[in-house]
């Protein structure tokens, strides 16, 4: 480590507090305590059950960073975090004081942790040094303007329950564009990570955005604490930046002195201080929530049988699960064991035992039922935060039973009942804003409709609306479901390249959530993936794997399902024979009666046929059969071709989502510069399309840079494309300029026809908008040197309805009582942006505000407001136009339209900023990071308005 800088950024994790005096505990030894107490607590109900129940190990097979999940959702609820108070101590240990000392003399003024705990405070207080501690999002705006040491707490404090991000569904939501704006600014100096394993690396390689720092050349120093394993992200980062990502194996000891701390004399004060040891408290703690009404024996238990099916153990959890029905009393039953009543159906829907799935759940939705009448009675007199949060999640778990049903009729080909449970769900989610139910609703009911249409293009779409959602809420489980569906689409439709990036976005998830189906499933498509590409010792090491895995040997029938997939697969190959053995030994079949049908297909050939899973399922277009079958055959010269046939199909039917991703695929696969013209090309159609202007414009340049090596049909449209770019900018000289450098390019190639088709799409695409003379002009004298009489006719045309219109707003007075509200408004903006008459354009576009009112167009209102801002903004009467701003952005946000919501946003923060009313801006700035998900490209212009965060 080379001590160049004086000021380091520190990002600290759960290590720096494990140290004596402070003894917390780690989240391995917090959620081993928890298990015991849940498992404890289901004894009491089943005593029977013990040796099933050691088969849940945190030590050797169960993740520690999904429990909290599955205690959550199964049962716990908002009342698990106040456990997290357990993960606070009182005395601060040596790490913490060496911080605080570090921070006194100025070498560390930035502190970023991912603790809970408030040792790190506690330390600072004893010494006297001033300290920042930034906890809530709405403080996060102060840290950038504050002298002293500042702490953030990126995942909340036990003084706050609130601010607690602790689950894998809050980490999969990500840190909110807020803390992560204000964070790419305090990590301006050397990082150094300590006592951080690097999990959370695991949802997002930029979970803490580090990245950006180093794109501009600062360093990190990773502190690997001696004998522990890197994470697999930080070694990814590591190898993308050799220069500046530097791993140390040390103890922190040894880095504290490094930086210039006397760590030996802070650990000879702590000498005498007592440990802490809270492990009793804790104890009691937990024991108190999980034997609590709303979880007790039936929730701890169906914990039990969940774990026990997510780690693999299916026998296990099978047989607790007959234990559990024994004791239960149907007829009699307490609403408050729905837990495991639900618990219980995923296990017999798991199972393959439709019926008995059917049963439980039918049960559960009684008991939910039955949850809100009493809530309901209880609301008219107690409608506190408490109640609602409560009739939120029996709602959501009505929900979730809803959707279960839906997918049972959907085994058994019911459609219709499918359908019925399916729309109650999505009823829900609507109702409630439940976003990640209505994910999962709505893909339900998209899959339902694709079993009927086979339409790939529609559910594709479908799938991504289904994903934004439930990726949003952080289900992580419902969205790797969605992205390993969306895979297998991909994969038969011959888009390889998107199934591969799925697949990589899989398994840094499966980190997670280490749920035993879903790995089977990645692996098996992964396999799959490698075959398609005839890459067939991965294909095998693949399905190796999936056999290898802890859990396989209690799945039978999921064996049985495997030896089917592998007949389809590898029955061509002669390694087929041991994997036959291998899943005949776990599943109980005959491995001679598999050998026949084996022989029957293996053929010692010169050249292997396409594999059965391949023939089998091509899809009906001829164009993606070629794709699929050439991958195989590793003739890969032509797919770009074929994807630019595909492209063309795409831009006539005017699917520009779909445009988008197949203009990729042909680039991706692109061995020779004409063809990465033509995807670059289809690539800027797409984005031109779809409002992505700044993009649009990137591709075609791209286009234009190639030069001679481009497609000339391609360097020519990039330059009318470009010409019309320049239009919607207001450049009417550089329209001129790239519509002559287009005339150029096609007439050089001796594409006249297509200059011809140029001129007339350029015409068309502008002919109704109201731009200037000048363009006008050149198309006039284009027009006259072009011999086509098709253009001609189609230019006169065009000239006489411009003529028609200018006529028409000319004479015709203008029927106010008659006339919708659109034609007032463009009438007021007419006489408004010509100076006409600015005293009438006032009062009609009062007069359309009305109307739009009446008719309840609410878009209509937010439209008006916005043009009485840029009226009051002409008029410099910049409070007024603030006014009728908030009105337009109020309504944009009401109406969910999120792309309006930011635009409006950036027009008021605009003017706020110009008229230096710093102090309005400020709330105004928060709101726009919340919309800078799917706006990433407006964050540069929001950072240099954030002057107001040093006032």
């Amino acid at each position: 480590m080379e001590k160049e800088m004086k000021k380091y950024v520190i990002i600290a994790g759960a290590g720096i507090s494990m140290d004596a005096p402070a003894n917390l505990p780690s989240w391995w030894q917090y959620n081993k305590k928890m298990i015991d107490v849940i498992k404890e607590q289901a004894l009491k109900l089943c005593p029977d059950a013990e040796k099933l129940l050691q088969k849940i190990d945190v030590e050797k097979s169960l993740p520690v960073q999904c429990i909290s999940d599955i205690i959550v959702k199964k049962g716990a609820g908002d009342s698990y975090f106040p456990l997290l108070e357990l993960l606070n101590g009182t005395v601060a240990n040596a790490n913490h004081f060496a911080l605080a000392e570090l921070a006194r003399r100025g070498i560390v003024d930035t502190m970023i942790t991912t603790n809970f705990d408030t040792l790190i405070e506690t330390a600072f207080m004893e010494k006297a040094i001033s300290l920042t501690t930034i906890v809530e999002e709405k403080d996060y705006f102060k840290a950038p303007g504050t002298r002293t040491c500042r702490l953030l707490k990126i995942h909340g404090s036990v003084k706050s329950l609130k601010s607690f991000i602790d689950t894998v569904t809050q980490k999969a939501c990500g840190l909110s564009m807020t803390k992560r704006f204000i964070l790419k600014q305090m990590l301006d100096h050397e990082i150094i990570f300590m006592g951080f394993s690097g999990a959370d690396l695991d949802f997002d390689m930029d979970y803490i955005p580090i990245q950006e720092t180093l794109n501009h050349g600062n360093h990190i120093n990773w502190i690997l604490h001696p004998g522990s394993r890197l994470n697999r992200n930080a070694k990814t980062l590591q190898k993308k930046y050799p220069e500046q990502f530097h791993v140390y194996e040390a103890e922190l000891s040894e880095v504290f002195r490094y930086l210039g701390a006397d760590y030996h004399a802070l650990k000879n004060e702590l000498y005498q201080t007592e440990a802490e040891d809270n492990s009793e408290v804790m104890e009691e703690r937990m024991r108190k929530l999980f034997s609590s009404p709303h979880i007790g024996a039936h929730g701890c238990m169906g914990m039990c049988i969940s774990l026990l099916d997510m780690i693999g153990e299916s026998q296990a959890a099978s047989e607790l699960a007959e234990i559990y029905t024994k004791t239960l009393n149907l007829k009699n039953l307490n609403i408050f064991s729905v837990t495991g009543i639900f618990s219980l159906g995923l296990q017999k829907m798991n199972e393959g035992k439709i019926e008995d799935a059917k049963r439980y759940f039918m049960i559960s939705i009684q008991c939910f039922q039955r949850m809100l009448d009493l809530l309901n009675k209880v609301e008219k007199n107690d409608k506190t935060a408490d109640i609602l949060a409560c009739r939120h999640e029996v709602l959501e778990n009505l929900g979730k039973t809803y959707n279960n049903l839906g997918l049972l009729c959907m085994e058994e080909s019911d459609t219709e009942y499918a359908r019925k449970y399916f729309e109650f769900a999505k009823d829900i989610a609507e109702n409630r804003n439940n976003l990640g139910l209505l994910g999962i609703s709505t893909f339900n009911l998209a899959r339902l409709a694709y079993r009927k249409d086979h339409e790939n293009d529609k559910f594709l779409l479908s799938l991504h609306i289904s994903e934004k959602y439930v990726k949003k809420a952080g289900n992580l489980h419902a969205f790797l479901e969605m992205l390993l569906e969306e895979c297998e689409i991909r994969l038969k439709l011959g888009e390889y390249y998107f199934a591969q990036k799925i697949l990589e976005q899989c398994k840094m998830y499966l980190c997670n959530i280490r749920e035993f189906r879903l790995n089977v499933k990645t692996l098996l498509i992964q396999s799959k993936y490698h075959l398609r590409i005839r890459k067939k010792q991965q294909a095998l090491e693949n399905f190796w794997q999936i056999i290898s895995l802890e859990g396989m040997k209690s799945n039978p029938r999921l064996a049985c399902n495997l030896l089917l997939e592998a007949v389809r697969m590898f029955c061509y190959f002669e390694e087929f024979q041991d994997l036959a053995k291998k899943l005949c030994n776990i599943c109980g079949e005959k491995y001679t009666e598999i050998k026949q049908i084996w022989q029957k297909f293996y053929k010692q050939t010169e050249q292997e046929p396409v594999p059965n899973f391949i023939t089998e399922d091509l899809p009906d277009d001829k164009i993606r059969q070629e794709i699929i079958l050439v991958e195989y055959q590793q003739e890969r010269k032509n797919i770009s071709s074929f994807f630019a046939i595909l492209c063309e199909e795409y831009m006539k039917f005017r699917k520009w989502e779909r445009l988008q991703e197949i203009a990729e695929c042909c680039y991706v696969a692109a061995m020779t510069p004409k063809q990465q013209s033509a995807a670059l090309y289809f690539q800027g159609c797409a984005a031109i399309e779809l409002k992505n202007y700044r993009q649009s414009e990137k591709y075609y340049r791209q286009v234009i840079q190639l030069n001679k090596s481009a497609e000339s049909i391609y360097l020519g449209w990039s330059y009318l494309e470009l010409a019309v770019l320049s239009v919607i900018k207001k450049d009417m000289d550089g329209s001129i300029q790239n519509c002559e450098m287009a005339k150029h390019s096609f007439q050089k190639s001796g594409l006249d026809k297509e200059w011809d088709k140029a001129c007339c799409s350029y015409i068309r695409r502008i002919w109704d908008k109201d731009y200037t003379q000048k363009v006008w002009n050149y198309m006039e004298r284009i027009q006259k040197e072009i011999d086509n009489p098709n253009l001609n006719e189609f230019w006169f045309d065009i000239k006489n309805k411009m003529n028609e219109k200018k006529e028409k707003s000319m004479k015709k007075e203008l029927d106010i009582e008659k006339a919708m509200p659109e034609e007032i408004a463009t009438e007021a903006l007419r006489l408004y942006d010509t100076g006409t008459d600015r005293t009438r354009a006032w009062k009609l576009i009062h007069i359309a505000l009305e109307k739009y009112r009446e008719m309840e167009n609410m878009d209509g209102v937010g439209k008006c407001e916005n043009n009485m801002a840029n009226f009051c903004i002409h008029e410099k009467k910049l409070t007024e136009a603030a006014q009728h701003f908030n009105k337009a952005l109020d309504i944009k946000e009401q109406l969910g339209d999120i792309k309006g919501t930011a635009e409006q946003l950036s027009n008021l923060i605009s003017l706020l900023t110009q008229s230096q009313n710093l102090k309005q801006a400020v709330p105004l700035v928060e709101r726009a990071l919340r919309h800078l998900l799917e706006y990433e490209y407006w964050e540069e212009k929001y950072r240099k308005r954030l002057i107001f965060s040093r006032c």
